[in-house]
């Protein structure tokens, strides 16, 4: 066995526990990224470990493990992570636009082209591309009602799929149960977005949309993809 591919065991064990749970819900399955993350923060402390990342960022046969060893490269060496991310954008099919806007992020179809994609929209727009999810943990007080969670869930997803109009159109209903599941773990920015959009949204059913409307939608969108609204869900406790 290769010294680097030693080095790695740990973290393949780690992304393949995350892979081995069902993606739904989201919030549950990313629970075990953090996982993925402290590994890769292991192997980063030494020159043996980086020089593995860099290595796997490049080369690994396993697109997810790419995918992590990039994230975790472009923290000390940003055009080498970017360069990994750009080739995994480019197998799934999409298209690199540089700087990365979060349209043509979401235009990415295939996985982990997309994820790549949303990690240099972060780089782009000056964000380190690791999340600490501490912040969330300490300010988390009481259970969630997980209906309140899934409808929050399912709603953003949409909205990050196709703005909040295209989330309004599928689940309308759930916006009201969207918004208080938002609220109650302190993802309050995104629930007054979403507060703002049901507002919007609802008079627009009167009328025919205008130009007026149409860029207050976009503004919405805009301030609802600034939102690490999957952290809050995360950390969530169900009751």
């Amino acid at each position: 066995m290769r010294a680097d591919e030693a080095l790695l065991s740990t973290l393949r064990t780690a992304i393949a526990a995350a892979q081995a749970v069902p993606l739904r819900p989201v919030r549950v399955h990313n629970r075990l990224i953090p996982a993925v993350q402290a590994e890769c923060d292991r192997l980063a402390v030494t020159s043996e470990g980086r020089d593995a990342l860099a290595h796997a960022a490049e080369r690994d046969p396993e697109p997810m493990v790419r995918l992590s060893a990039a994230v975790a490269v472009a923290r000390w060496d940003a055009d080498a992570g970017a360069s990994a991310l750009e080739a995994l954008v480019v197998e799934s099919g999409g298209r690199v636009v540089r700087p990365m806007t979060m349209t043509a992020a979401l235009a990415v179809r295939g996985e982990p082209g997309r994820s790549a994609a949303l990690c240099l929209l972060n780089i782009d727009r000056g964000v380190t591309p690791h999340v600490s999810r501490s912040r969330v943990a300490a300010t988390q007080k009481s259970a969630v009602a997980a209906p309140l969670l899934d409808a929050a869930e399912r709603v953003y997803g949409l909205a990050m799929n196709g703005g909040v109009e295209h989330a309004y159109e599928v689940a309308g209903d759930d916006f009201g149960a969207a918004v208080a599941g938002l609220d109650a773990v302190g993802a309050s920015a995104a629930a007054h977005v979403l507060r703002e959009a049901l507002q919007l949204l609802t008079a627009a059913r009167k009328e025919p949309s205008t130009a007026v409307v149409d860029n207050e939608l976009a503004r919405l969108d805009a301030r609802l993809a600034g939102e690490d609204v999957m952290a809050f869900l995360e950390e969530a406790v169900e009751s």
